[in-house]
């Protein structure tokens, strides 16, 4: 159980940071 919640904690936080890289990459391409 335990392995299976820290794999979802995991892929959530990965998300995270591939919006906030897309964002970073994106927002000098925007202006």
């Amino acid at each position: 159980m335990a392995s299976s919640t820290s794999k979802l904690a995991f892929r959530i936080v990965l998300a995270v940071l591939l919006l906030l890289a897309l964002f970073y990459v994106g927002r000098p391409l925007y202006r």
